[in-house]
This record gives C-alpha cells, structure tokens and sequence, in this order.
C-alpha cells in the first residue's frame, strides 16, 4: 500500500499485550520501497525495527540501491534511523537482544560493511551490534566463496551465544572434508558475539536444493527449521511429476555443534513452505503453509507438534544421483541456455529470487537443452532451479 513516509511500502510496527491487545501502531518510510524483518526491544524500554529500503530516510544518505536500516522506536513513537551498506545490496532479515540491553541484527551483503572492503561471494552474512541510542557500534562479515544468505538469528539469554540460520552454495562449514555443495545448503552456525569469531558452522542437505527459515533454542542445544526438494537418508521425498514437493526437516545440534537428531517429514505431493519453529520441553511445534492443489493461487497454514527425537539420522543419501547440467551465459543479460548431459531429459527449468520466490517457470517437454528468457527481469543474483527426471537441482546466475 501507499507508504507512511512517500509513495510505495513502508514499514508497520505493532505493538501488543500478552493476551492480544494492541498497544499501538507506528508507521514509517521513504519515498521508495522499504521493508521491515526484524524486531526486537532495548533494556530501556525502546524498541527497535530492521530490515532494507532502496529510498532514503530523512537526515540519512543513500548508499546504493538497498540500504540497510535500523530504527530506534520510544514509547512516545519518536523514531530515529540510520541507514547503512556498501556500495551494492545489504539487507537485514532479523533481529534478537542481546543480555547486555543492545540488540544484534543479521544479514546479507552483496559488497562490504562495517570494517569489509569486500564480499568473500555473491552474497556474504554480517552481524551488527546496535546501541539504545540505535547507533551501530559494530559491523562483522563472514562468507564462502559462493553466495551466503541469511535467515534468521537467537539468542542465549543465559550465555549470550548467538546462533543464526540460512543458505548457502558455497563452503561455511570449516569441518575438514567438506566440500563445495552441487545445490544450495542450510547452515546453522554459532557466534561469540564478544570476540566476533564463528564458534563452529554446520552445513547439511541432499544433492537437491535447500533453504533453510527459522531456528529456536532448546533444553540441550538449537533446532533449525527447514525445507528441501530432496531425501535425507531413509526417507523419500514424493513429487507430483515435474513439480517438487518440498519436505519440513528439523535439524537439532548441541551447543558444541553436534548434529543430534534430524527429522524430515510431511511428505505430500505438493509444495510445504517453512515459517517458524518453537520449542516447549520435548514438544516441537512447526508453522508452515500448504499448497494442496496444483498451481492454486491459494494455501493454508498449519501449525504442526511432535515430540523430540524423532530420528538419530544425520547423513544426507549419498547415493543420490548427480546429474550433469551447464547454464550459461553468467551473468546473463538476454536469455539463459540450461543443458544437460549423460542422456537426461529436463522437465522445467525456473528462476527464483534469493528468498526461493518464483520470478519465472517454463515447462518443457523431455529435452536436454532449453533458454530462459530474462531481459525483463532486474539485475541481481538468482537461483536458477532445473527439474530433470531424476531430480531437482539449483544454482546461482546474476543477470546484469
């Protein structure tokens, strides 16, 4: 809708009481788009909103074409913000208190922030510790070689320990072995804030692809929450022909970074999207939506329980088969060209945002070579998903 500040979205705060009253309402923009993730409070009271905006807040300056913001709320809806970035794309996704009154947000950058002259990939993952005055005190990067996107954040109140989730096509993970993944993971990772050093980086998934949502804290350690188009060992993810149907997982890892138990299930015939994860003793409860009907412009949401552990499994099927794909040109300008080998046959080939949102899809009769035109579609970094008889998989393109 029309934006508080200007013409396009702006971002809407409300506050509530523990049995559901509204408190109140506080709006606030720019003249572009802007678009609020996070929320948390200060000690003193206040309240903070994060997220991104391609506009330019008053008294601050636009850096590039989306900024990240933090916004200081007081109780008598006084806002204050600043905008911050590199000279490419940063966002922010969530943000969490910290035990020392501050709150930490999590994000992704295309360029560098804070002290970062530069992106180790496409995208790298930043913290930045934010003040009650909403002044940011600090900026930390961390990235693969590929693209790194960020999801969701927690916090310890006990030890201050911070652990954050997403996804990436590149190496997080510091394990020795680990190899760079032929489709996209989920990372679950964990942070001293105090030091700013990565106390471990786990990074889990199928030869198909993944993206991870939401995590929670739990009695012996975290839970992440995601969904994938492939099978973990000992499960079979259905599918409805050429359309995938992405299975709920819950990966539960110590405070050590041990994978303790991981659970894949709702095994339907059509696509389950992760929301968010809560915890209460042995009970898990999971918030998703549902598409039951094929290409309906519809769904509903559910909110699932189970009770922990499920499952000891902890080994993505390494006998899955890999299928041998090229896409090019990339970057791309005009169309992009999608061909498989060893006698494959694709089924569709589709371009994603960075969210896992649908930018575009062409069904395709059995072949092993097909273009996807993207001159319309903005510059950026994508995912371009290719559905073949034998699987689902997912890469990177950027279109210039």
């Amino acid at each position: 809708g029309a934006g508080a500040g200007g013409m396009n979205d702006s971002v809407v705060v409300y506050q509530l009481t523990s049995t559901g009253a509204l408190v109140r309402r506080v709006a606030f923009g720019t003249m572009g788009y802007d678009y609020g993730y996070g929320i948390a409070h200060f000690a003193n009271g206040d309240l903070l909103a994060a997220g991104f905006t391609n506009g330019q807040f008053a008294g601050q300056t636009k850096i590039a074409k989306l900024d990240a913001f933090v916004a200081r709320i007081t109780p008598s809806n006084a806002i204050s913000v600043q905008q911050f970035g590199s000279n490419e794309d940063d966002r922010i996704w969530a943000a969490k208190t910290l035990p020392n009154g501050n709150v930490l947000v999590f994000g992704d950058s295309e360029g560098g922030v804070g002290n970062t002259t530069g992106s180790s990939g496409f995208f790298d993952l930043f913290f930045s510790e934010v003040s009650s005055s909403g002044t940011v005190l600090w900026t930390e990067q961390y990235g693969s070689a590929e693209a790194d996107l960020a999801f969701d954040l927690v916090i310890d109140p006990s030890n201050s320990a911070v652990y954050a989730t997403g996804m990436t096509s590149g190496i997080l993970d510091s394990t020795p072995g680990v190899e760079d993944p032929p489709a996209p993971q989920v990372f679950t990772l964990r942070l001293n804030a105090s030091t700013r050093t990565l106390n471990w980086v786990r990074q889990t998934g199928p030869f198909s692809g993944q993206s991870g949502e939401s995590l929670a804290l739990t009695n012996e350690g975290v839970g992440t929450l995601f969904y994938t188009n492939g099978s973990f060992s000992g499960v079979t993810n259905n599918s409805r022909d050429y359309r995938s149907s992405d299975d709920m997982v819950v990966a539960h890892y110590s405070p050590t970074g041990q994978l303790q138990w991981l659970y894949q299930f709702d095994q339907t015939a059509e696509r389950i999207f992760a929301r968010a994860i809560s915890f209460i003793g042995s009970q898990c409860f999971v918030l998703q939506d549902h598409v039951y009907v094929a290409d309906a412009p519809f769904g509903t949401t559910s909110l699932d329980r189970f009770t922990v552990p499920i499952s000891t499994a902890a080994e993505p099927n390494a006998a899955l088969p890999l299928v041998a794909y090229s896409a090019y040109p990339n970057p791309a300008a005009e169309q992009i060209t999608v061909r498989v080998e060893g006698g494959e046959s694709l089924r569709s080939v589709a371009l994603l945002d960075t969210r896992g949102g649908l930018v575009y899809e062409k069904q395709l009769s059995p072949t092993n070579e097909a273009s996807l035109p993207v001159g319309e579609v903005a510059r950026g970094v994508y995912l371009l998903r290719v559905q073949t008889i034998r699987g689902t998989f997912t890469s990177r393109v950027f279109l210039r």
